[in-house]
């Protein structure tokens, strides 16, 4: 073989090592495109994913707060239009002389109105509506006060006229049921919740003086309370910790967005 060739040879073997190598360079480029390609469609359909579920549980919500208002005021309506006209019934029965069983119809009646109202007030507190968040919850504490199973501090800086309406009955639910809970497994004498609202969030405080737990046995309550608890925070966008040791109770520490805050879906 002459130089002539050798030289020909040469050059095949730089420029199909030069081929060569161009090609493993735009294939790892291309894999290399594809890769970040999917990994961003998988984040954008995990993102839509979330959005969805994060949808779909404030149309959940919001269907069982509809549903409870409307039972409401069918049961407010109804039932209490019933008793209010047999109460006057039993009044104009006084011509009689069975004073003794018209005034126990007229308890049994008072009984029935109070069950009425106490469960409308359940199902849908009227006084969100009407007073605000905070003398709502206000009502909650007395009611509870009254039946001497515990005492409740209530402490807010009154601040709170133009709260969103969604925000406002999803931290009503939130403490209603971290009240339930207390009562049912603490064994607490007393609770404190602070609420403080400035312009653009709301810290609410809420602390028992129960038997508390380990921290890591607060997920086993997920089935009393603490996961719808848990899913109205996440709903709201709350940062929210917990902390809680055996003998020295249980606090519950949140902070709610207000800024730029969108109400839930239909």
């Amino acid at each position: 073989m002459d130089l002539s060739q050798t030289n020909d040879y040469l050059i095949l073997l730089i420029v199909g090592t030069g081929i060569l190598f161009t090609l493993s360079v735009g294939l790892i480029l291309f894999f290399a495109r594809y890769q970040r390609k999917l990994l961003k469609q998988q984040s954008e359909m995990h993102q839509l994913e979330q959005q969805y579920n994060h949808d779909l549980l404030a149309a959940s919500f919001k269907s069982v707060e509809d549903e409870r208002k409307r039972m409401a005021e069918d049961l407010h309506d109804e039932l209490g239009s019933i008793f209010s006209t047999l109460k006057l019934k039993v009044d104009q029965l006084k011509i009689n002389n069975s004073e003794d069983a018209i005034e126990e119809s007229k308890k049994i009646i008072n009984t029935g109105i109070s069950s009425v109202r106490s469960i409308t007030h359940n199902l849908s507190p009227h006084g969100l509506d009407m007073f605000g968040l905070p003398t709502a919850i206000s009502d909650f504490c007395h009611k509870v006060n009254q039946t001497d199973m515990l005492k409740i501090n209530f402490y807010n800086n009154d601040k709170f006229a133009d709260l969103p309406s969604d925000i406002s009955i999803s931290v009503y639910r939130i403490i209603q049921e971290m009240i339930s809970n207390t009562i049912k497994h603490a064994e607490a004498k007393e609770i404190n919740i602070h609420m403080i609202k400035n312009n653009d969030q709301m810290h609410i405080k809420y602390e028992d003086d129960g038997k508390g737990m380990q921290p890591n046995k607060l997920k086993q309550l997920n089935g009393h309370g603490l996961k719808n608890t848990e899913s109205r925070l996440r709903l709201i966008n709350a940062e929210y910790n917990y902390q809680t040791h055996p003998g020295k109770g249980l606090k519950l520490n949140i902070n709610v967005p207000l800024v730029n805050h969108e109400p839930a879906k239909n």
